[in-house]
């Protein structure tokens, strides 16, 4: 079911999933236009995605070293689509981020980033500034980590009480937009301090 905001109203899309049957999980991820899941199906995984402007759905190989992706997770570092173990219970170690250099081919699949928290267990939630990665560590605080000196910054410390349960699920990268949503009849744009709608 897709939501159309022009008409305030859901419509059925009629389209083919690839992978039928098949399990999705994870957060999605928007990127290039699509929204993107981890799916499983018959002991396969593979990445399905939803392409918005056309209204279908579409399967992305995962890298070719990955074939158990349990526990895996999709981020977005700007246009590209990234992948990576996300799982708390691991083997401590560096992790690597795998990144698609060109969108929807299997084989351009790229070890870009690699986070070395040894002794630290974490969760990735997202890219931040200048290539710089948001993690949440076993403390349950949210750091800034830089991959290039493979420092960490403190960002949002714990709180008391809340060091036994993961607080956050991941960082959701967003655009700053002056077109203001109208309720359920349309959308209104502010021009020179006048309004319209669109």
């Amino acid at each position: 079911m897709v939501y159309v905001l022009g008409i305030d109203k859901w419509r059925r899309v009629n389209t083919h999933v690839p992978l039928s049957a098949m399990f999705l999980f994870g957060f999605p991820t928007f990127v290039h236009g699509c929204i993107h899941w981890i799916g499983y199906r018959w002991n396969q995984y593979a990445i399905v995605a939803f392409d918005v402007h056309v209204e279908a759905f579409l399967e992305i190989g995962l890298p070719s070293e990955i074939v158990q992706a349990s526990g895996y997770a999709l981020i977005a570092h700007g246009e590209s689509l990234c992948l990576l173990d996300n799982r708390y219970d691991r083997a401590p170690g560096a992790v690597p981020i795998w990144v698609m250099k060109q969108y929807g081919v299997k084989q351009s699949w790229f070890k870009q980033f690699n986070i070395e928290m040894h002794g630290y267990y974490f969760r990735v939630l997202g890219f931040w500034q200048h290539d710089n990665i948001l993690l949440e560590n076993n403390r349950r605080e949210v750091v800034s980590y830089d991959p290039k000196v493979q420092s960490t910054k403190l960002v949002l410390a714990s709180e008391e009480g809340m060091h036994l349960v993961p607080k956050y699920d991941l960082a959701i990268p967003y655009m700053e937009c002056l077109v203001l949503l109208k309720g359920s009849d349309g959308l209104e744009s502010h021009v020179d301090g006048s309004s319209s709608n669109i």
